[in-house]
């Protein structure tokens, strides 16, 4: 069951975290149940191998690697371990309102040690009262000159006393303007946590209270301006919190269909294993076709999230199908074992608590089912995924920076030929025009330098190639030349069938053309060209003559076939006035023309 939309990358990583959850967490889980204590040794063992850290950019320290594999991380330890798929979660959770609203300060600070696991962030905003319901909420923060003053409690915190750093959303003012976020150090004084309570399952992981009574905090520590609260609230748990508690129930349900058929598989009954009884299979058949269609409806969303599209109504209805049907395939596994899943030396009875705990949180699923039918009447209130689309965006896999290197080896001869010798090779357009190929002869430098060029641009490209047939048309980076001259490189050809720009995305995260359409044949051409100051810039032809549409140097773009078997893509591989190679790339991969081709 896998190629719901994972890469080879994601699957090393699924092996990875199983690997270590089978090794690491399953001979703990007697201790955690019986003892129903909060793990601190294991929840930082699991920090420090960097997981918390999966959606946090590479410049601060973190795997880079987007949702879908924060959805396998906390799915393959659910699958051992509800009680620390929920810790890593809950954490991941923490990271989203600094990742969305910190300043470059706030980042800086937090989370290079969220990252590399010497911190574990959570959020707090549920209270006793309140509730669920965000606007009712009575603790409140007091403006004290460059001090906020915070009072009152907050329930259900996921790691409350594990966590380092909380964000905490207070009341500053009246209405839905009036409530803010705050960054509150465990060890702030004012700050207290109640005493762990044991709940019926997810033992080990804590879920407690906090409370502040006249804690003190600087305003810098304030997330985004006062009235932000809703706003970090509602984007926490639409962006994180749902997708992240999808990823627990699924792989709560997933270990419930592994279990009850290695069960049935072995326990005789009437001279025959139950597995060969037709109403066994039969409920074994409907439990299946639940965890298919709860992980397709996990990972379809979170890989949308990755892809920046709007998904909103595709994560709350991850959130409801993997919570139902995890508990409907919970009291189906109950039944195939009979009275002997009542005991606690199977797992099964395990399961079952452990996905009672992810029904309420983030919505129960009625409040899903009335958010989906606003989305049906078109009365849904706004889209956290569109407006959060460059952050929540997964950078490009490894794995093509390595392509890349491997098509700069194939064509570094280049850097003798000259562009002039590229215009008499076949390529998938027209041939490079240049004003003056000696001295692009001499820019062209050794293979070495020309390796170490593209190396540095491949780490600049800003999406995802989630699956194959993907293109990466074009890698430029900035280089600043003579004002007289000025090379304009082929036009790209995208596909011979329509097709769907994903979406092109500049250095400073701007999202560019997302969703424009290829149609059959088009030809969209990059232009590079001289501008004021010999920055060189690149841009794209528009639809009026003459018309160029400006994107900045370092970035993609991206073409989605119709076909998984269709037709190859051109691209072009460049830096400053030099084509480093043209060529296309199949379902297999990277295969070179033009120079060196």
């Amino acid at each position: 069951m896998t190629g719901y939309f994972t890469t080879e990358r994601h699957e090393r990583l699924r092996q990875q975290v199983r690997e270590f959850a089978e090794s690491k967490v399953r001979p703990l889980i007697p201790e955690m149940e019986n003892a129903k204590s909060v793990q601190h040794t294991l929840s930082r063992l699991i920090a420090r191998q960097g997981w918390i850290g999966v959606t946090i950019g590479r410049e601060y320290g973190g795997m880079g690697l987007g949702h879908l594999a924060k959805t396998i991380i906390i799915e393959e330890l659910s699958r051992v371990s509800g009680a620390m798929g929920a810790m890593v979660q809950a954490s991941q959770l923490g990271v989203a309102k600094i990742v969305h609203f910190g300043t470059d300060i706030q980042k800086k600070s937090w989370l290079p040690a969220i990252a590399n696991g010497d911190c574990l962030p959570t959020i707090a905003v549920t209270e006793p009262d309140s509730g669920g319901f965000v606007l009712g909420m009575e603790a409140t923060a007091e403006r004290v000159g460059d001090e906020y003053l915070l009072n009152g409690r907050k329930i259900y915190i996921g790691n409350s006393h594990v966590g380092d750093v909380h964000g905490v959303v207070v009341r500053t003012g009246s209405g839905s303007k009036g409530l803010s976020a705050f960054l509150v150090e465990s060890g702030r004084r004012g700050l207290a946590l109640a005493p762990h309570k044991q709940a019926m399952g997810l033992h080990g992981f804590s879920f407690g209270e906090l409370i502040f009574d006249n804690c003190r905090i600087p305003a810098a520590n304030r997330l985004g301006a006062e009235g932000d609260g809703l706003a970090v609230a509602y984007s926490s748990s639409v962006l994180y919190g749902r997708p992240n508690l999808t990823a627990v129930s699924l792989g709560i349900h997933r270990a419930l269909v592994e279990e009850t058929t290695a069960y049935a598989k072995k326990r005789i009954s009437q001279g025959r294993p139950l597995a060969e009884m037709q109403s066994i299979k039969l409920k074994l058949g409907q439990m299946q076709s639940r965890l298919m269609t709860a992980l397709l409806a996990a990972y379809h969303a979170a890989h949308l999230l990755d892809q920046g599209q709007e998904c909103d109504a595709e994560l709350i209805n991850a959130k409801l199908i993997n919570v139902e049907y995890a508990l409907d395939t919970a009291r189906q596994a109950m039944e195939i074992h009979g009275a002997a899943g009542l005991f606690t030396d199977r797992p099964v009875e395990r399961y079952l608590r452990d996905a009672f705990h992810i029904f309420a949180p983030a919505g129960t699923s009625d409040i899903q089912l009335l958010r989906l039918g606003e989305t049906a009447l078109g009365t849904a209130k706004g889209q956290w995924s569109q407006r959060f689309a460059a952050a929540s965006a997964a950078p490009v896999s490894a794995g093509l920076g390595k392509a890349l290197l491997a098509q700069v080896d194939h064509v570094h001869h280049l850097g003798r030929l000259g562009l002039d010798e590229l215009k008499s090779r076949p390529a998938p357009g027209p041939g490079l025009q240049v004003d003056d190929a000696d001295r692009a002869q001499r820019h062209a430098g050794p293979v070495d330098q020309r390796r170490a060029e593209v190396g540095a641009d491949a780490e600049l490209v800003d999406h995802r190639v989630a699956r194959e047939p993907r293109v990466v048309a074009d890698v430029v980076e900035h280089q600043r030349q003579p004002a007289h001259h000025h090379v304009r490189a082929p036009p790209l050809l995208l596909g011979h069938r329509p097709g769907r720009v994903v979406g092109r995305r500049d250095r400073a995260g701007t999202a560019r053309d997302h969703g424009r359409r290829v149609e059959a044949g088009e030809v969209l051409p990059f232009l590079v060209d001289e501008v004021h100051h010999g920055q060189r810039r690149l841009g794209r032809r528009g639809q009026h003559p003459g018309e160029v549409v400006e994107l900045r140097l370092g970035t993609v773009a991206e073409a989605e076939l119709p076909q998984a078997d269709g037709p190859p893509c051109g691209f072009l591989v460049g830096r400053g006035e030099h084509a480093v190679g043209v060529g296309f790339v199949h379902r297999g991969g990277l295969r070179s023309r033009g120079a060196g081709g």
